[in-house]
């Protein structure tokens, strides 16, 4: 029998816990409780499983662009030439 097993993402990896948390009745996952800096799921899943999900899937693809063009605004705003 599978045993659930208990992840704590840090906030810098938001897009992974915005994944799992997307994902939630998909996987079997359960969103148990946020704090400042953590997000807390319970998962059948192990959290290497997770992430190599995540970083094959289309949602990984988007954050990058997000980071992106957060960049790419951020160089307008300073005056920073583009790369």
């Amino acid at each position: 029998m599978l045993m659930e097993e208990r992840h704590i993402i840090k906030v810098g990896q938001l897009g992974l816990a915005a994944y799992l948390k997307l994902n939630l009745n998909k996987e079997k996952a359960t969103l148990i409780e946020v704090t400042k800096k953590h997000f807390i799921f319970d998962s059948l899943l192990s959290i290497h499983a997770w992430r190599i999900i995540y970083a094959n899937s289309e949602s990984k693809e988007h954050d990058n662009e997000v980071c992106e063009l957060r960049e790419i605004r951020r160089n307008i705003e300073t005056g920073s030439p583009n790369d």
